[in-house]
């Protein structure tokens, strides 16, 4: 600093993890080193160092029968040996591929190294020039041919080990230049693109779709009206005289959002209706009695009142905030600056601190009578409640680690398994999905499927 030799601010155990790196460089060499002086000795002393190799590289199996074991239990066998099935294949395939790429690490590593210390201490350019292994995944086409060029080293090693196999009589030797000559093509077969196509809904159903989608817009036509100050019922019932209901809940006013910005994108009505809808609905929430920015669960709809019991719930405010994202792009879209910056306005004020718990989970609401948060609390992963716990981190009403904190248990059925809910409903598992991206072969995918399966398996019950 300064021209001044400083003090290390690095504290001993940060050195240390350092220093480990440097030596955790030198594994595949020194396993590719081993491998190669394995012969020197007779086929049993060959034997023994492969299998050394061998052992290292697997060692993670061990770890992972021994964890599992002392976990086992008579009345879980069932979900205990599928658990050891699925996880120790999915440990062999990786302990494969490492002891299949050893040579293309070998090479890397040490390039990594001598080009290190060559610009240190001979060019002393570039000190600062280096890529992540995500930039370069980018720059690189995923095909065979460029596996193959980029495992050459691979078939050097695997010729060298013919060579052994001949020279010994040790088909050993045989057997390692088959496992790296196989290198890139199980690199390759791994890490190919998944092909996502989705499924084309046929004509007929499309229209079955529209048709349901216009009864359920009806609804909330017929609903928003004035007298209502646009808060739309929360639900309609045929056998009574007031068949509207004269309550509404922040689920419903959210949905009913959603619901007109949905039909103006299906034209069922124009832009200029939408925006006139969304307008009115918008001033009726704002006007609305609130307790840090949540709406209580239930309002008079004629008389904008709140109804008892005066309770706050976090799920329904979720949802309502869900729906105002929505219509705060959509307004945006449109040009619509004023009734963008009333939608800033509603979400900003929603403060959802006020409803999260030192055990960093959300409660499932605030009972104004009691003055208190509820005891009870969404813990579990699988949860309509997924969605609120993803805004509330998105706008800082909540730290990262609570999506972490959240229990992502796994349950087994007829061989299929997935995240375990509160109740096993399709409102749970399937909620948060109406606002929320699905990526396909990832653990909330496998959920989604394993859910449907579930919930048809008992419906042909």
């Amino acid at each position: 600093k300064n021209n001044n030799i400083v003090k290390n601010p690095l504290i001993l155990l940060e050195k240390y993890k350092i220093l480990d790196n440097i030596v955790r460089m030198f594994l595949h060499p020194m396993l590719l080193l081993i491998l190669l002086l394995a012969f020197t000795g007779s086929l049993k002393k060959s034997l023994f160092w492969i299998t050394l190799v061998i052992v290292e590289i697997a060692i993670s199996i061990l770890f992972f029968i021994r964890s599992n074991k002392s976990r086992k239990k008579k009345h879980v066998k069932e979900v205990y040996y599928k658990h050891l099935y699925y996880g120790g294949k999915s440990i062999l395939l990786r302990s494969y591929i490492v002891f299949a790429t050893i040579p293309y690490y070998s090479k890397l590593y040490m390039d990594a190294f001598f080009r290190t210390l060559y610009r240190l201490y001979v060019s002393h350019k570039n000190l600062l020039n280096w890529i992540t292994a995500e930039e370069v995944e980018k720059t690189v086409d995923g095909n065979l041919k460029n596996y193959i060029r980029n495992f050459s080293i691979n078939i050097v090693f695997a010729l060298i080990f013919i060579g052994i196999g001949i020279y010994k009589h040790n088909f050993l030797a045989y057997l390692i230049a088959i496992v790296f000559l196989s290198g890139p093509f199980v690199l390759y077969f791994v890490s190919r693109t998944i092909d996502h196509t989705q499924i084309e809904l046929r004509e007929k159903k499309v229209e079955i779709l529209n048709s349901l989608a216009r009864k359920t817009w009806k609804y909330f036509e017929d609903g928003l009206q004035e007298e209502n100050n646009y808060l739309i019922p929360d639900n309609y019932q045929e056998n009574r005289d007031e068949q509207f209901d004269k309550r509404t809940s922040p689920t419903a006013i959210g949905y009913s959002l959603s619901s007109v910005v949905s039909a103006c994108e299906l034209e069922f009505i124009t832009k200029e209706a939408a925006i006139d809808y969304l307008g009115k609905i918008l001033e009726s929430i704002d006007s609305l009695d609130k307790w840090h920015g949540h709406l209580y669960n239930w309002y008079n709809i004629e008389t904008k009142k709140v109804i008892p019991p005066y309770f706050v719930s976090t799920i329904d405010s979720g949802n309502l905030m869900a729906c105002l994202v929505v219509v705060r792009e959509f307004l945006e879209k449109h040009g619509e600056e004023k009734l963008v910056k009333l939608c800033d306005k509603l979400i900003k004020n929603t403060n959802f601190k006020k409803l999260y718990t030192k055990k960093d989970v959300f409660s499932i609401g605030y009972d104004e009578s009691e003055g208190k948060l509820s005891t009870y609390n969404y813990n579990k992963f699988a949860s309509e409640s997924r969605l609120t716990s993803y805004l509330a981190i998105c706008f800082g009403g909540a730290p990262s680690k609570h999506w972490f904190c959240l229990d992502k248990s796994l349950t087994t059925y007829k061989g299929r398994k997935g995240l375990i809910s509160w109740s096993g409903t399709a409102f749970e598992y399937f909620m948060p999905l109406l606002f929320m991206r699905n990526y396909p072969n990832t653990l909330l995918d496998e959920t989604y499927n394993f859910a449907y399966f579930c919930q048809k398996d008992y419906i042909s019950k």
